[in-house]
């Protein structure tokens, strides 16, 4: 096999015809963002057979801070569920396997960096990757909550577990009215506000920057790619939740609350709205997001759905894992942000 950096438009031009094959992570839209909101470089390699035809290209994120560097596809702390190789061929595991190594062998011996991270789909393969266990790769699984595929509104509140529906009742009882402000910048300022008082009752930092939320909205929103919905008494907005769209998916990508908001089950509506919105629009799968922290989960469990898992493999110098530990001890699960 054969590897080569690429540029941006070579990458763009190769994507775009194989745009069954790509994630909203892949897109040069989402990797524009990432660069603007996080000051990263964005590194595009492909893979060759003998016969130099394409068998895979790959967007890697690089960070370089504090004399290390930091490389993934995708990288935590950028908001990024995963990316991965794009497979332009009918592969087989083992195939795949080896082009892994072959991304993997080229960034260690031409970066080596302090940090290496692969984070695949939930749709792949969760088989061990022995070409990265080999490298001492160390794998992590991640899950998530699947709401099933409803075409009707009652089937959808029938699946809801009884603590869900009282929430929704309870909302709407008070008078709470979600409505979509997605070009609504000052709404979006409130719902960053709330979010970074959540984390900061919790303990935790936020380490998303406001300027991330607004690149998204800015870039996607005129696609119908994102969503900022937000719940309001007399006006008062007292919840807001941004879901982010792409092909048969939507995922609940940030949200907060006031203590208004929570005291009225503010969040339950605003989760019932979007799954109706995607009911209408014929979205198929709707992702609740990441598991892990047990009161959240609850909350998220109450609407139902099934437990999904991807992989992450993760290599990190000794140094770089004693000095992530420190930071996450003191802070959040961020690797680009050391203090």
């Amino acid at each position: 096999m054969k590897v080569s950096i690429i540029d941006q438009d070579k990458y763009i031009r190769i994507i775009e015809k194989n745009q069954k094959s790509i994630t909203i992570y892949h897109t040069q839209e989402w990797l524009n963002v990432l660069k603007e909101s996080y000051r990263i470089n964005v590194l595009y390699i492909e893979i060759l057979n003998q016969d130099n035809e394409i068998l895979s290209v790959c967007p890697f994120v690089i960070l370089k801070k504090f004399g290390f560097t930091f490389i993934g596809s995708s990288l935590r702390g950028t908001h990024t569920e995963y990316m991965g190789p794009v497979y332009l061929k009918k592969l087989d595991f083992i195939e795949k396997d080896k082009i892994i190594e072959t991304y993997a062998k080229f960034l260690i011996d031409r970066y080596k960096p302090s940090y290496l991270q692969f984070s695949f789909p939930y749709n792949v393969n969760l088989n061990e990757l022995s070409s990265l266990q080999h490298l001492k790769f160390v794998k992590e699984i991640k899950s998530s909550l699947l709401v099933a595929s409803f075409d009707d509104e009652d089937v959808l509140w029938k699946s809801f577990k009884g603590r869900a529906r009282t929430s929704v009742r309870k909302a709407l009882k008070s008078n709470i009215v979600v409505v979509d402000s997605t070009y609504d910048n000052e709404s979006l300022k409130i719902h960053y506000r709330m979010v970074k008082d959540n984390f900061e009752r919790q303990g935790l930092t936020l380490s998303h920057p406001f300027i991330l939320y607004e690149n998204l909205l800015n870039t996607f929103a005129v696609k119908d790619n994102i969503k900022l919905f937000e719940a309001r008494i007399n006006n008062e907005i007292v919840a807001s939740s941004i879901f982010l769209i792409y092909k048969n998916r939507m995922l609940f990508l940030s949200g907060g609350s006031n203590f208004k908001g929570n005291k009225y089950s503010a969040n339950s509506l605003v989760q019932y709205t979007a799954m109706t919105y995607a009911i209408k629009n014929k979205i198929t799968k709707y992702d609740l997001g990441g598991v892990g922290c047990t009161s959240i989960d609850k909350f998220k469990e109450s609407f139902g759905g099934q437990k999904i898992d991807r992989v992450i493999y993760t290599k990190k110098t000794i140094i770089a894992n004693f000095l992530q530990k420190v930071y996450l001890y003191f802070h959040s699960n961020n690797p680009l942000k050391f203090k």
